[in-house]
């Protein structure tokens, strides 16, 4: 799992423009799935502007052609444990996390050993990343297993200091120490340890101990690189970091770091039977949680075969979905964006995005009303007659649904291409907009 060291002791470029905004809006992380936000602002003249015109995020073909392939190698080689390790960390890099862990049970399956029980940690680290109690019991159990296993001790201290960082992103100090003292046992030597110690003490306010502790990393760096840049790519960018410490620089606490989903209880309570991994069934849709400044993050109830894409830039979080079959059949674009607008009206948005489809050739479908848990949404349908039966250009589609939220300070704009009338797509729509929440992860005061 990529560190992401360098945002330690650095502020999210864009967090001071939303995160003024959501912080004020958004209620506290709840210890069941998160409740919408309350509804309460501060009042303001000013609103952002709309950034609907931004590129949005990459395309996932690539990663979609990788996926493809990887299976078909796998479902040739049943028995062939790399394989199912390589498409299982696919899976997780596109966030079908369900498929993700069902691909490294089987690798588990095949031979129970360091790799295959890292594979299965690293996922279900993705994949309950917003347990209550913290990061994954399941990929703490994983990563016991690995140690067990393990003929590199640092490769397995490392998988315990890459959960520990998951739990220090959420506030958990106490549980990303004791998993940090796991990684110590293993590893007494290596300063990536000591380091990330001293960023949960600093970060919680215990300056002296963090400068005790980033000492104790930047000698036993010299130890490993006297004078030179390390060869290891965690600890190359240690050093700055640790002097910063040194000087009592206070650490940023990074907060979540990439969407997550909570795991049905059946693909880590229990191992599977040998042979029976594959058999798991996988849900047709899941709840994904998408970070969208420091503390704040959103859920949305998409298909849990689509793979996903999130950018962020200083306007809007932007995401883009695929489905298994790729962008040519399908695709979502999503933005999110802040307003503060005192009396934001989603319905004449919504109004607004409808009499922009403005091609003679397309058929745009009246307004729709979407009942939720808080307020409303609206969506409408566009299509193509003259489409039918005839394959479309590239980069064109017959079908066309849009949808609109708000849930205070954001408004979600949803809009998803298809090739044919698609009642799935359309239903998924209506399920995610059903589902927009904005909430705030709770950390230490």
């Amino acid at each position: 799992m990529p560190r992401l060291a360098e945002n330690r002791l650095r502020r999210h470029p864009w967090g001071t423009v939303l995160l003024t905004l959501a912080a004020a809006a958004c209620a506290t992380k709840p210890t069941s799935p998160p409740a919408p936000v309350a509804d309460r602002s501060e009042k303001t003249q000013a609103e952002a502007s709309t950034p609907l015109r931004e590129a949005g995020a990459d395309s996932l073909e690539p990663l979609l052609h990788d996926l493809e392939e990887a299976q078909t190698a796998a479902l040739t080689a049943p028995d062939d444990q790399d394989r199912w390790v390589r498409l299982a960390a696919l899976f997780t890099q596109a966030f079908r996390t369900q498929e993700a862990a069902r691909a490294a049970w089987r690798a588990v399956e095949i031979e129970p050993n360091f790799f295959s029980w890292t594979s299965l940690g690293n996922v279900l680290t993705q994949g309950d990343i917003l347990m209550s109690m913290g990061a994954s019991v399941g990929a703490f159990q994983a990563y016991s297993m690995a140690a067990q296993q393990a003929t590199e001790p640092q490769l397995a201290a490392r998988n315990f200091l890459n959960l520990a960082y998951r739990d220090f992103g959420l506030g958990h100090d106490q549980q990303a120490l004791e998993l940090i003292a796991e990684a110590e046992k293993l590893s007494p030597s290596d300063p990536m340890v000591y380091f990330d110690k001293a960023c949960v003490l600093s970060a919680g306010g215990q300056t002296e101990a963090a400068q005790a502790q980033a000492n104790k990393a930047l000698a036993l760096l010299n130890d490993v690189a006297p004078g030179q840049t390390p060869a290891d790519p965690a600890l190359a960018q240690m050093r700055p970091l640790a002097e910063a410490i040194v000087r009592g620089e206070p650490v940023v606490r990074p907060g979540l770091l990439s969407a997550g989903e909570m795991l049905p209880e059946r693909f880590w309570a229990k191992p599977p039977n040998r042979g029976s991994a594959l058999s798991l069934p996988i849900d047709e849709a899941s709840d994904r949680f998408f970070p969208l400044v420091p503390g704040v993050a959103m859920r949305l109830r998409v298909p849990s075969t689509w793979a996903h894409r999130q950018k962020v830039t200083e306007k809007a979080i932007h995401l883009r979905l695929a489905p298994p079959d790729g962008e040519a059949a399908s695709y979502a674009e999503i933005t999110l964006f802040p307003t503060l607008k005192e009396n934001f009206n989603l319905k004449q948005a919504a109004e607004a995005g409808r009499q922009s489809i403005t091609q003679p050739h397309m058929k745009v479908g009246a307004l729709m009303p979407i009942e939720r848990k808080e307020g409303l949404a609206f969506w409408f349908e566009s299509h193509d007659p003259s489409a039918k039966g005839v394959q479309p250009k590239a980069g064109s589609y017959a079908r066309i649904w849009q949808g609109f939220a708000f849930t205070r300070p954001f408004v979600m704009s949803a809009t998803w291409f298809g090739q044919r009338h698609d009642q799935p797509t359309q239903d998924s729509l209506l399920a995610m907009m059903k589902s927009f929440e904005v909430f705030r992860m709770e950390t230490p005061q």
